[in-house]
């Protein structure tokens, strides 16, 4: 087996781990941009991979599995295969609200078929795991309701009785959020 091909496979690997991890405990690879470029150089090494051993039968069931799941995938209106494509690229507007090496107030990937909303990070060195969600739009006194994106000022305050306190100022007006840890 060529050393491509065994490099294919712990990329692989480390892509399944991952996304394992992330569906079963809300634990991935530190920031977004770790996790889009493990799937990329995962998606381009597959062709690569599949198209250098092709004379082998393995890369042939792989290719051939791997091609239908992507024509079945596309069957109901192509919103899966779009879906990983919109989620793995790069976004460039403004996603991270709060970061302070601990804990991290993150807006997820927007997608064709789910709501974007406001994730709690907490950080363990090369991995992150969400811990709690939050939804982009935050209901203050007289039911005035505010998107994150127009708060001026995010403040982690001391915790409090098992609590994470985040304090949101926007330019009229400003509220706590307690976060259970």
């Amino acid at each position: 087996m060529k050393k491509s091909t065994k490099g294919y496979f712990i990329i692989t690997a480390i892509l399944a781990a991952d996304t394992i991890l992330f569906l079963w405990k809300g634990i991935s690879l530190a920031t977004d941009w770790a996790d889009k470029l493990l799937f990329w150089v995962w998606f381009f090494s597959t062709f690569v991979v599949v198209f250098s051993e092709i004379k082998k039968k393995w890369a042939k069931i792989y290719g051939s599995i791997l091609t239908v799941l992507v024509v079945i995938s596309c069957l109901p209106m192509m919103i899966p295969i779009l879906t990983v494509f919109v989620s793995m690229a790069p976004h460039l507007e403004r996603n991270e609200y709060y970061d302070d090496g601990q804990l991290k107030l993150y807006l997820t990937s927007k997608s064709v078929i789910a709501k974007p909303y406001v994730a709690v990070k907490k950080n363990y060195v090369i991995f992150e795991q969400e811990f709690y969600e939050m939804d982009m739009t935050l209901l203050i006194e007289d039911n005035k309701h505010y998107n994150i994106d127009d708060a001026i000022l995010i403040t982690r305050l001391e915790d409090k009785d098992n609590h994470i306190m985040f304090q949101f100022d926007f330019e009229d007006a400003s509220m706590i959020h307690l976060i259970k840890k």
